[in-house]
């Protein structure tokens, strides 16, 4: 989910966007993953925020690592998260050198939507 420039003003008031995303929560029994960390930089200032939310329902709210990482040339930052259970814990996997295919991507049709 990532919420709207609306979610929350300056002054930390919650609009009425922030509403409808609190009430979606409560009503669904769902609880937010993000740990604190900024989701997204503003190119033009460098300022941190966090507009991107991970939902989950809360049956799995100690079964879930979530995290940030490092920029990769997009305003937003990747979010990688894990749901911890009973097949993951019997097939784990081995730690891989985490790479991106960006050379095949087609920059062009991405950059006119």
């Amino acid at each position: 989910l990532t919420a709207t420039p609306n979610f929350g003003t300056r002054s930390n008031q919650v609009t009425k966007w922030g509403r409808k995303v609190v009430d979606l929560v409560l009503s669904n029994n769902l609880f937010c993953c993000n740990d604190g960390s900024p989701t997204r930089i503003n190119r033009g200032t460098g300022g941190l925020s966090t507009p991107d939310v991970t939902l989950a329902s809360s049956n799995l709210n100690n079964k879930i690592t979530w995290s940030a990482v490092d920029d990769l040339g997009s305003d937003h930052m990747p979010i990688i998260f894990q749901v911890k259970n009973e097949y993951t814990k019997r097939h784990t996997q081995t730690k891989k050198r985490k790479r991106w295919r960006r050379n095949n991507a087609d920059w062009d049709s991405f950059s006119c939507q």
